[in-house]
Parts: C-alpha cells; structure tokens; sequence
C-alpha cells in the first residue's frame, strides 16, 4: 500500500498556537492542568501521604503527557496502517492544546453550585459523574464524563485528522467515536478487575 506524504506546512492544519506563543502556551496549560490535579488530589488522603501534594501534581501531569504521546502516537499509526500519513508532532501539539477543553469540564465537575439549573447545566456540560466508591458502578464511572465538552473535543479531534488528511468527515468521525468507547468500556472492565467486582 502506497503511503501518501502530506507537505510539511501547507496541508492541513498548522499548529496550534504561533511559534513565539506556544511555549508560554504550552506551559500555561501545563501549569493549568497541574493546579487541577492538586485540586483533585487534595483532601485527607493527600494529607497523610508521605508524597508532597505538589509533586504529587507533577507526578500527574507527567502521566498526562505520556497519554497525550500515547493518544497521537495511536492515532498516527492508525492513519500509517491505512496508508495515511499524519504528522505525530503536529498532531501532539494539537493533543496537548485541546486538552484544554478537557481541563474546562474538569472544573466544572469540581464546581458546587447551589442553584438547581446550574447543577443541571453542570450535568450537561461535564457529564453526570458520579463520585468514585466501591459502591458505584463501574460503568457509571466510565461513562459518567459524557458531556457537551466531551462531545466538543472528540468533534475538534475529529477536525484536525480531517483537515490534516484531506478526507471526509466520515472516517476521522467514526475512528474518534469508536477509539472514545472503546477506552471507557476498558476502564470499567479494568475497575471491575481491580475493585473485585467482576468476581461477585
């Protein structure tokens, strides 16, 4: 099968962000996404932990980025097994920049509103997740962050493999779709396995 090379500025989408703004970018989100995993972290089990919540939050964003490469590097040999060539660092960076939209739902769900459309509006935004615990269900969990946002980044992923790849809607749509629902039928399943719950 013939692989088909896409000029290296010109087709599709560029980066993200312009050359001289993409690293203070880059590290806003970075520092974003490290004030959310202490926010997530924080509470009495962080308190006794022997690990500073700081790190902590390093630690965290460390495992973000390798499943940012993960995600790019998945969707990039996707794209090569089909004869397609799509640009892993470009492709990362937009990883990385559309995270942000992630980071947004985030605070929602960490969010307390007292009103009861907000909580409402919350629910449609970021999904109605439920609080972890042995007791919940492990697909409620899985499926729990299906929101408006969740619905904006799989859209925005699926536009810049199009652009990037000259092709229809279709195929990026349904590979994004599928990649989505495969991930949280994973996660449930491995929950199962962890908590037991698979065995009851």
């Amino acid at each position: 099968m013939n692989t088909t090379s896409l000029p290296p500025a010109d087709a599709g989408p560029g980066g993200p962000f312009a050359r001289w703004f993409a690293p203070l970018a880059y590290a806003y989100i970075g520092y974003g996404w490290w004030q959310s995993s202490i926010a997530s972290l924080s509470g009495a089990a962080a308190a006794q932990s022997p690990v500073p919540l700081w790190a902590a939050g390093v630690f965290a964003v460390g495992a973000r980025v390798a499943g940012w490469l993960l995600e790019a590097g998945y969707y990039v040999a996707w794209w090569r097994w089909r004869g397609r060539v799509l640009s892993f660092g470009r492709f990362f960076q937009w990883t990385v920049a559309l995270s942000t939209v992630d980071l947004l739902a985030e605070a929602a769900r960490r969010s307390e509103p007292t009103a009861a459309w907000m909580r409402a509006a919350r629910a449609w935004l970021a999904g109605p997740r439920p609080e972890a615990g042995l007791n919940v269900s492990s697909w409620a969990i899985a499926f729990g962050g299906a929101g408006l946002l969740t619905l904006l980044r799989l859209t925005l992923v699926a536009d810049v493999q199009r652009r990037a790849l000259g092709s229809r809607w279709m195929a990026p749509a349904l590979l994004v779709a599928a990649t989505w629902v495969a991930s949280r039928v994973v996660l449930a399943w491995s929950r199962d396995l962890l908590t037991g719950s698979s065995l009851r």
